[in-house]
């Protein structure tokens, strides 16, 4: 049986990660699965309370991939 978790692929580094993120989500390393079209890092969302610490990291995904400018 699979937990129902949502699965987030972003594109960054581990090693860009704040400490506090890492203590609040399963993240995992997959660089090396070597999947095209995903990211490095996989996310795992297993509980509603934790979506701020995803939107945290997808803000900075995103910001990361428009060289640091705001569009919107």
């Amino acid at each position: 049986m699979q937990n129902k978790v949502l699965k987030l692929y972003l594109k960054m580094e581990f090693n860009e990660l704040q400490d506090e993120i890492k203590e609040k989500l399963k993240i995992s390393d997959v660089s090396s699965i070597g999947r095209p079209c995903f990211g490095n890092m996989e996310v795992e969302l297993e509980t509603k309370e934790n979506i701020p610490y995803c939107l945290g990291l997808i803000k900075q995904a995103l910001e990361k991939q428009m060289d640091g400018k705001n569009r919107q």
